[in-house]
């Protein structure tokens, strides 16, 4: 989980002075039905609802009374240690410190509080299982449905993938009640977009009127992944790709980075470029915040790895080839990282 680094470097700490006991006390007639394995669906559905439910849940079903015991088994089921839990970040300090072949073992019963405020006992592993499983159940149907609104409105247009081919960047999907409109370029297609909730996964079957390359590409069953709140990633076998969400009217505005501007009368094949007014554009294909990044161009790909000999962003650029690549560093100035991209320039006789 993303947040059990975080919160091991926290608490790992505190759980020595929070803990009532922590060492070793000898041996526990107990049997390997009674225990639980470090990393099996139990403790990782443990360690889900223990962690951080205002950012990863819209709702916490399960939540412990503290503080509650628990033993700490080794591969031969020799007890290691007892502690006494008092909270939620200390139980997720202790799932994600323990070593990858122990088991663990809750101090039943244990008390249980419900969303409604109704509590109840659990006396054994099966129970807890059972009640947690039940939880996420309710968790997954609620981002079901969050997740189906999301993707049944507005339009998803394809957005740039590094290290893809980006064929079809900038192609629109408009959704309207299963049926999708498919736009790329000058071409139209109609076809169906259906989404589906298939045990704990969204998908997105996409089929277009369509058998040729386009139809090959996109007619397939999509699992879909969260990338943020308006960008998904789908994926079938091998293949994926990402579209974004666009609820305003400027979707259309920037498909893809091919820029054109006119040529110059006096000299055919070259025209006048500045690459400060693609930036709008540019930024806004790859989804980036151009609060947090930097835009720097190139003539090669050799030296925007290098970070040598740029173009001034805010001047004119007159192309040396009537199509034309230039290379841009994309420099995230808050994660001190970088990747290039290349976008295409054409003067063209107006």
């Amino acid at each position: 989980m993303k947040n059990a680094i975080k919160l091991l470097s926290i608490f790992i700490l505190l759980l020595s002075f929070l803990s009532c006991e922590n060492e070793p006390i000898g041996g526990l007639n107990i049997n390997a039905e009674e225990v639980i394995a470090v990393h099996s669906e139990l403790y990782n559905n443990l360690a889900r609802m223990t962690d951080d439910p205002e950012e990863e849940l819209p709702v916490t079903c399960v939540d412990f009374n503290y503080p509650i015991t628990m033993y700490a088994f080794d591969a031969d089921l020799q007890l290691l240690t007892t502690t006494l839990i008092q909270n939620d970040a200390l139980f997720l300090t202790y799932l994600n410190n323990l070593e990858d072949d122990y088991s663990i073992s809750i101090s039943y019963p244990i008390t249980t509080q419900l969303e409604d405020g109704t509590t109840f006992t659990i006396n054994n592993n099966q129970e807890l299982k059972e009640n947690i499983e039940s939880c996420i159940e309710e968790v997954e149907a609620i981002e079901a449905e969050a997740c189906l609104f999301l993707i049944n409105n507005c339009v998803w247009k394809v957005g740039y993938t590094r290290d893809m081919d980006n064929t079809y960047l900038g192609a629109v999907f408009n959704e309207d009640n299963g049926s999708t409109a498919f736009t790329h370029n000058d071409q139209l297609l109609f076809g169906s977009w259906s989404t589906l909730f298939i045990e704990g996964e969204i998908h997105i079957n996409i089929s277009l009127n369509n058998s040729g390359i386009i139809g090959d590409y996109f007619n397939y069953d999509w699992k879909v992944d969260y990338l943020d709140s308006n960008s998904l990633k789908l994926t079938h076998e091998e293949k994926s790709f990402v579209i974004h969400q666009y609820c305003d009217d400027d979707y259309a505005q920037c498909t893809n980075f091919s820029f054109e501007e006119c040529e110059l009368e006096a000299t055919p094949g070259v025209a006048e470029f500045i690459f400060d007014n693609y930036a709008f554009c540019i930024t806004n294909i790859l989804q980036i915040d151009s609060a947090t990044t930097n835009l720097i161009y190139f003539e090669t790909e050799e030296d925007a790895e290098n970070n040598t000999n740029p173009i001034p962003s805010d001047q004119v650029y007159l192309n040396t080839s009537q199509f034309q690549n230039v290379y841009i560093r994309v420099e995230n100035l808050t994660e001190d990282t970088s990747y290039t991209i290349s976008i295409l320039i054409i003067a063209q006789p107006c």
